[in-house]
């Protein structure tokens, strides 16, 4: 392919750093040719699920949550919204003109859409699924790519216009421009002080300092560079000859051979061990070790398949809540109420919530590490990263009043918030009933 730039313009962001590791991530991977997108389970490699969307699947996001992933079905003037419990398309938004690459704030609010058919940025609140504005840059819009971790600004390149156009997200205006040849992927570093652009053309992938917009170095990539994405301090950028080449400080550090032709997005686990990257011409999603700088594995798909982009996101965790009390006899005044929150997967839990709501005639409440509202009978709890599989409680300790006698007195226990995204609601709650015949004579 000498002499032929092939310019495959999209998204390559690190996952945020607290990310959990493990097995509580996906792959997601565009197939432009098939009009689908593949579902990968990072922890076996294994393709659980295949999703039909719209026409030539272009890039995609994955919320922060890991909720939801918007796709830019570059041939049907739509994005795509998959719900990643099920698997399945829950939305599509039309978008006028053709939707080209995706990326997320970091608060999930907003997806930011480039748009090579208006030569625009879309964007879209994830709230209601509908586009809410609309900016105007440069011919070709391609690559996007926000400034992390605060999200004050977006990115967008304009290939043919020769410039990266810098977007205010609170007022949605353009604030500054770069001039750049050919600009059409790009990357902005971890802790958002530098932004990478791709020019396909000229073989050459240039850093600037976000803050200023200066220029701090251009590195000549042989191949016709086409993707990049950081991780661990490092930038991996790959090429239409089948290479993945990586930077340090802009010094070309190692050069990875994949396949022997073009290679499409390429995106990092959140732990940085490995990287995911679409074979554009040809088929499979091969998996690079970080630590080796070689091909772990490929991951196969249909011959007649073009894996396209890739994003990684958190896995779904259905959190199932049951509430015990002890002890659950008479002749006693106290009584201990725990719950216990298990993780059933097939996700990591990296945070959770569990709210107490207990009935009149509990007093004195008590639950260490918890926060008690007293006048609104509540206890809500918090809860740190649970494993697939594992568990973990939290107690609270009510005495029954006294001259209580009351044959119902229901203590709920309720998960009311957790990341990732929790799709089964019908196990959210658990209901324990005590009775007092007395203050000294209760039973539950």
């Amino acid at each position: 392919m000498a002499g032929t730039a092939v310019v495959l313009a999209g998204l390559g962001l690190a996952a945020p750093a607290s990310a959990a590791t493990g097995g509580g991530f996906n792959a997601f991977v565009t197939d432009s040719r098939q009009n689908q997108v593949y579902v990968i389970d990072t922890a076996t490699n294994a393709i659980t699920a295949t999703v039909p969307v719209g026409v030539n699947p272009h890039g995609l996001a994955v919320l922060p949550d890991g909720s939801r992933v918007y796709v830019a079905d570059h041939g049907s003037a739509q994005v795509s919204v998959i719900d990643s419990a099920t698997s399945t398309v829950s939305a599509t938004i039309p978008v006028t003109g053709a939707p080209n690459y995706v990326t997320s704030a970091p608060d999930g609010k907003h997806v930011y859409v480039s748009n090579d058919g208006t030569n625009s940025l879309n964007v879209i609140d994830t709230a209601t699924n509908t586009v809410t504005a609309t900016i105007q840059v440069g011919s070709v819009a391609a690559g996007v790519a926000v400034i992390t971790p605060e999200g004050k600004a977006v990115y967008v390149a304009s290939t043919n216009a020769g410039t990266v156009y810098k977007i205010d997200t609170a007022t949605n205006t353009v604030t500054s421009t770069i001039a750049t040849s050919h600009p059409s992927a790009l990357a902005v570093s971890p802790d958002g002080s530098e932004l990478a652009v791709v020019d396909a053309v000229g073989n050459t992938v240039t850093r600037f300092a976000t803050a200023t917009g200066a220029q701090t170095g251009s590195t000549p990539i042989a191949g016709s560079p086409q993707e990049l994405a950081y991780t661990q301090g490092l930038l991996y950028v790959t090429a239409a000859d089948g290479t993945v080449s990586v930077l340090n400080n802009g010094a070309v550090t190692a050069t990875i051979p994949v396949r022997t032709n073009v290679l499409g997005g390429i995106a990092a686990t959140p732990d940085g061990a490995s990287l995911y990257v679409g074979n554009y011409f040809g088929n499979g999603v091969s998996v690079l070790s970080t630590a080796s700088n070689t091909v772990s594995t490929v991951i196969p798909t249909p011959d007649s398949s073009q894996p396209y982009e890739v994003a990684i996101g958190a896995r779904s965790a259905d959190l199932s809540v049951k509430l015990t009390a002890n002890p659950a006899g008479l002749l006693v005044h106290e009584v201990t109420f725990t719950a216990t929150v298990k993780n059933n997967g097939p996700g990591i839990s990296t945070s959770s919530t569990v709210k107490f709501s207990y009935a009149n005639g509990f007093v004195s409440p008590y639950a260490p590490g918890c926060t008690i509202n007293a006048g609104a009978r509540t206890a809500t709890c918090d809860f740190g990263a649970i494993a697939n599989g594992a568990s973990a409680s939290k107690s609270l300790r009510l005495t029954v009043g006294l001259l209580t006698i009351s044959g119902s007195m229901p203590v709920t226990a309720t998960r009311t918030a957790s990341t990732p995204t929790d799709g089964n609601a019908a196990n959210d709650s658990s209901t324990v009933t005590c009775s007092a015949l007395t203050s000294l004579l209760v039973s539950c």
